[in-house]
């Protein structure tokens, strides 16, 4: 999948993929009460503004660790609402990226050597 250019100068075409694409199917695969956890080193400023999405019927946690250099730890449970500030979140997000467009397939889906582009 090759997401379409950003609209929004901090999010990057794989955080417009996963917006547009991953979180939904994550989304739709949950049970109620089941939990999507993401730990990355992206700061909840960017990071929530991603997850924080009232059509993916979930809420969010996080927390941070680490000294320095910190990584964030990301807990969604679905079948809970947003927080208020979370819901705040995704307007402002919504406000911002009104230009978003969606994401298109490419040809070579599935067909990606991810392997391969690792350097070790």
């Amino acid at each position: 999948m090759t997401p379409s250019p950003t609209p929004c100068p901090h999010l990057t075409t794989t955080d417009i993929h996963l917006s547009q694409v991953r979180f939904p199917q994550i989304s739709r695969c949950l049970k109620p009460k089941g939990r999507f956890i993401s730990i990355t080193f992206a700061q909840p400023f960017f990071r929530k503004r991603l997850y924080a999405r009232s059509q993916y019927g979930w809420s969010i946690q996080h927390s941070s660790y680490g000294d320095g250099f910190e990584y964030f730890f990301y807990v969604m449970t679905k079948g809970e609402s947003l927080k208020p500030e979370d819901a705040a979140l995704e307007k402002s997000f919504t406000e911002d990226s009104t230009a978003t467009q969606s994401v298109t397939a490419t040809e070579n889906e599935g067909k990606e050597d991810f392997l391969s582009n690792i350097d070790l």
